[in-house]
């Protein structure tokens, strides 16, 4: 390949590659541009991520070197314990897609970071688009700045920005913070904290919600969203909501054009300030989520929903999910925002609770093995947190996987029964059900455990992702896979388990293309996806490159084809998938063959 051009990743507007002086332009223009607001270390991170691509490396960075290199952890940081990389990511990206919907793309390229990789993407954009849907409004409002030091963690794919200025903190503040983050110690839990909590339990965090309408048309409506959204923080139960005026009406019920920050009358910790509006094609929410102490936005956005004719209800409805998730959602972004803040204070409550959803996620034994210390510490202090409770269950289960066993099965399924008392209506309750009860064999009970937990809250896409693995890999393909794809469809932040459902479908149907694109969208790929890549990667006849994926999985994961057999063996995997799987992986190489016979041996059951 030529090694001055590299292809487009992620966007489809134009496939013509990009010549590297013009993409070199691009970034310049880029850097000296005072709209685009960065963290210093984004900075950083986008001109390493360039460099990578310019040096003809269209895989991407790995999340280690980035994070030893851009962001000073030492050598010891695993990314499956600390997914600060992930975050930064995400950040990145939705300052990026912000900046060009609000300013355009002058020089008709325009600069991305595409999901599933961490490399800069150049990309050829028409000319309409190169004004950026913002930049015919700039002469009537006020531009979107994001400011250096505020924290954006926006979705991927949100709907073009709306024009909002957000206030600019102090610039000395910034430079300390990533000074102080750079400093730190690894042995930091998931992710350096940016501000000190001592070792105790702390609360969840209150929030406050107010919504504005500036058209008094719909003061109503924007009141019924609110109190809908109100319904569907609730039912995540991972937020306390405190009472705060409406923006929508004054209790006089004349229309306010805004209202100064002392109308919120409950201290909380966070204030979830929205906007709403009906255009002719859509309904939208323009958000901020500020820090009422410092006045500081700390990250900010907008979610729009078509709005056909006769369908306006539903089209609110939308947004109130869309903005339920986002919030609400234990991996959403307020909760990953107070784990970032408050990360060292993981030793017990509710932070604890937070950090052990990615220990979940990401399966390693060390992140589970200080998860289950830190809940163990959590209920000492008080035994009645139904959610210790639950997410306890859900540990160690997480860690009879790992080991091929069921030690913990009968303590876990008592954890979650006791949750399930203390919080009857708990979908985090009803979760760790399922999950205690499929890990006990008893499938059928596991799901109706998991449609209880669904109909306790159907935004939750971290259970229904969950719920649609287990389906999937103990043979019901049909529900599994077409619950995986409903939950993608409406999630804002794509949960792994629903990805590689889909992954693992592709497999099966012999669409080997679309089951690496698929594990291409996981960030951190768990030993399930390692295997999955190495037998696509055989049945693709490509032996040398599974071979090498072969050897990155063992370094991931010492003994990884022992701990893939046993997670699927512990999920009850339907002996055809398994025994497929296997024999594919065998062929990556001699050493796959001689370190997996035992296992095959040792499970002749599995095999057809």
């Amino acid at each position: 390949m030529d090694e001055n051009r590299y292809p487009d990743m992620s966007r489809t507007e134009e496939k013509a590659p990009v010549e590297e002086r013009a993409a070199r332009d691009e970034l310049e223009r880029l850097f000296s541009d005072p709209r685009l607001r960065l963290t210093e270390r984004n900075y950083a991170f986008l001109g390493y991520i360039a460099e990578k691509a310019f040096a003809g490396n269209t895989k991407g960075a790995k999340a280690y070197s980035i994070a030893v290199d851009v962001f000073g952890r030492p050598p010891s940081f695993d990314p499956a314990i600390d997914p600060i990389v992930r975050i930064e990511a995400a950040r990145l990206r939705a300052a990026l897609d912000q900046y060009y919907d609000a300013y355009g793309a002058p020089n008709g390229i325009r600069v991305g970071l595409p999901r599933g990789h961490y490399i800069a993407d150049f990309t050829h954009i028409p000319h309409e688009a190169a004004q950026g849907p913002a930049a015919a409004a700039v002469s009537q409002q006020a531009p979107l700045i994001i400011e250096r030091g505020d924290l954006h963690d926006a979705a991927d794919n949100q709907q073009p920005k709306s024009p909002r200025r957000v206030p600019k903190p102090l610039l000395f503040l910034v430079t300390t913070l990533v000074a102080a983050l750079t400093l730190v110690s690894a042995a930091a839990f998931f992710v350096t904290p940016e501000t000190h909590v001592t070792g105790r339990a702390v609360d969840k965090p209150l929030v406050s919600l107010v919504v504005q309408t500036r058209d008094p048309a719909y003061s109503v409506r924007a009141d019924n969203l609110k109190d809908d959204l109100m319904v569907a923080l609730a039912r995540f139960g991972t937020l306390r909501l405190a009472k705060s005026q409406s923006f929508a009406r004054h209790r006089s019920g004349t229309a306010m054009a805004g209202v100064d920050r002392d109308t919120f009358v409950s201290p909380s910790d966070y204030q979830i300030a929205l906007t709403y509006r009906v255009d002719s094609d859509a309904h939208r929410v323009t958000w901020s989520v500020i820090e009422p102490g410092s006045g500081e936005t700390l990250f900010s956005g907008q979610d729009a929903v078509a709005n056909p004719a006769g369908h306006a209800d539903q089209a609110d409805a939308k947004l109130v999910s869309l903005l339920g998730a986002r919030f609400g959602s234990a991996m959403g972004q307020l909760n990953g925002l107070e784990l970032h803040r408050k990360a060292d204070s993981v030793e017990e409550g509710n932070v604890c609770v937070l950090g052990s959803e990615y220990a979940i996620s990401a399966g390693t034994i060390a992140g589970l093995a200080q998860s289950r210390a830190c809940l163990e510490a959590t209920l000492k202090a008080n035994k009645r947190d139904a959610d210790a409770n639950a997410t306890l269950a859900r540990v160690l289960v997480a860690l009879d996987e790992v080991a091929g066993a069921s030690s913990n099965s009968t303590a876990a399924l008592g954890l979650a029964n006791e949750a399930l008392t203390l919080a009857p209506n708990s979908d985090r309750a009803l979760a760790a059900r399922m999950v205690a009860l499929y890990a006990k064999g008893r499938l059928d009970a596991a799901f109706e455990a998991g449609n209880d937990a669904l109909a306790a809250n159907p935004l939750n896409a971290e259970v229904a992702s969950a719920f649609a693995l287990r389906l999937y890999v103990s043979g019901s393909w049909a529900k599994g896979a077409a619950l995986a794809r409903s939950t993608l469809a409406s999630s804002e932040i794509d949960p792994p388990d629903a990805a590689l459902v889909l992954a693992l479908e592709a497999y099966r149907n012999g669409a080997f293309t679309t089951t690496l694109r698929q594990l291409d969208s996981i960030i951190g790929e768990d030993s399930t996806g390692s295997a999955l890549r190495i037998a696509t990667l055989v049945r693709m006849g490509r032996r040398a490159d599974a071979f090498t994926a072969l050897g990155e999985a063992n370094h991931i994961h010492p003994h990884f084809l022992k701990l893939f057999s046993n997670i699927m063996t512990s999920r009850h995997a339907d002996p055809s998938l398994l025994a497929t799987l296997k024999r594919d992986i065998a062929e990556a190489g001699t050493k796959a063959s001689a370190e997996l016979r035992p296992a095959m041996d040792s499970n002749p059951q599995n095999l057809r």
